[in-house]
C-alpha cells in the first residue's frame, strides 16, 4: 500500500497500491492470481522450465502423462483419491505434479497393496500407487525408455537389472533421483501395517 497526502492540509488519502507483475510473456499485466499460479495460463506447453527450475520437465509431458494414466483407469492409491476426484481440481493437481518434479522436492507416497484371489487358488499381490504418483512414474518412464530400450535384447523382458541401467545410462539426473525414490517406497498391507521393500 502506498499513502499519498492530498492537497489539502491535514488530510492523507490512502490508495491501494495496484500490483503489476510480469506475465510468463515479458509483458506488464495486473493480474489478480495466486503468485503459485502466475505463469500457468500464459507459458506455452512446450517451453522448456530450465530458466526457472532446476530439472527440465516439460508441462506437456506431464499432460501427457495424465491422459495415459486415465486411459489405463485403475483404482485409487494410499490417499483415497479417485480418478474423477483428480480431475475436479484438475490444474492445480497437474501443476503440482509438474512443480514439484521439476524442482527436485516430489516425494512418492507409500504404495496400497491389495491380495486379488487367482482362480487356480491363493492370491496375487498388486500394488496400487496414487493417482499422483503413477502420472509422476509415467513422466520419468516416457523421458527414458526410449534410450534405455536400445540397450536390451528384445527378448530380455523378464529381468532387466533396471537400477543399475538407469545409473549408468540415464541422462536426465531427475529420472534418475525419482527412480531411486521409488525404489524405496514402502508398502502398505490393507490392514493398514507398513511393509519395507526389500
Amino acid at each position: 500500500m502506498q499513502t499519498r497526502a492530498s492537497n489539502r492540509p491535514g488530510a492523507a488519502v490512502v490508495q491501494k497500491a495496484t500490483v503489476v507483475r510480469r506475465s510468463c510473456n515479458g509483458a506488464g499485466a495486473k493480474q489478480r492470481r495466486r503468485p503459485d499460479r502466475e505463469c500457468r495460463s500464459t507459458r506455452s506447453r512446450g517451453e522448456p522450465a530450465r530458466a526457472v527450475k532446476p530439472f527440465g520437465i516439460a508441462k506437456r509431458v506431464v499432460w501427457k502423462a495424465y491422459r495415459h494414466v486415465k486411459a489405463n483407469r485403475g483404482a485409487a492409491g494410499i490417499d483415497g483419491v479417485s480418478m474423477e476426484m483428480f480431475e475436479a481440481n484438475l490444474e492445480d493437481n497437474l501443476y503440482r505434479v509438474w512443480n514439484r518434479m521439476s524442482s527436485g522436492s516430489y516425494l512418492p507416497p507409500a504404495i496400497r497393496l491389495v491380495e486379488i484371489p487367482k482362480k487356480t487358488g491363493g492370491v496375487r499381490t498388486l500394488g496400487i500407487a496414487t493417482i499422483e504418483d503413477r502420472i509422476a512414474q509415467t513422466v520419468a518412464k516416457a523421458t527414458i525408455e526410449p534410450a534405455l530400450d536400445q540397450l536390451f535384447h528384445p527378448d530380455s523382458s523378464g529381468y532387466r537389472p533396471l537400477l543399475r541401467a538407469v545409473r549408468k545410462h540415464v541422462k536426465e539426473r531427475w529420472a534418475v533421483l525419482y527412480i531411486e525414490r521409488w525404489w524405496r517406497v514402502p508398502f502398505v498391507m490393507a490392514d493398514g501395517t507398513i511393509s519395507p521393500k526389500n
